[in-house]
């Protein structure tokens, strides 16, 4: 049996499918129009409010900052794979690796910080 968030998960499912936002939102409007006519106006209402939450985490840019544009390319195929977005920034002094600012998390492997880590246990700080 299917409960709300079992539906806006099948939906989630569709619209990160589709990168344009105007198709998404036909998809949503077609669903609402379903759901209306089998009588199941509050149903949707609900799912809907679910589901806006959720949305805003589809449209959200991971920050990636990568050492150069050969590394950007490579991640930037993965990203695309995973219909994710991301803003681009190409520094250098991160000597390689990458350092992503996504949902309030910080995933950094760059070589500049395991360095820079590196340093501070031999400093004892």
């Amino acid at each position: 049996m299917y409960n709300l968030s079992n539906y806006v998960d099948a939906l989630l499912e569709l619209l990160a499918q589709e990168k344009n936002k105007e198709k998404r939102h036909l998809i949503i409007e077609s669903w609402s129009k379903v759901l209306k006519n089998h009588s199941r106006d509050l149903e949707g209402k609900k799912i809907l409010d679910i589901l806006e939450n959720r949305i805003e985490k589809l449209e959200e840019k991971a920050s990636v900052s990568i050492s150069d544009e050969k590394e950007r390319k490579a991640l930037a195929k993965y990203f695309e794979k995973k219909n994710l977005s991301a803003e681009w920034k190409i520094e250098p002094e991160l000597l390689g690796g990458v350092r992503i600012v996504w949902d309030n998390k910080l995933i950094d492997n760059t070589l500049s910080s395991q360095l820079n880590k590196l340093k501070q246990t031999f400093n004892g700080e």
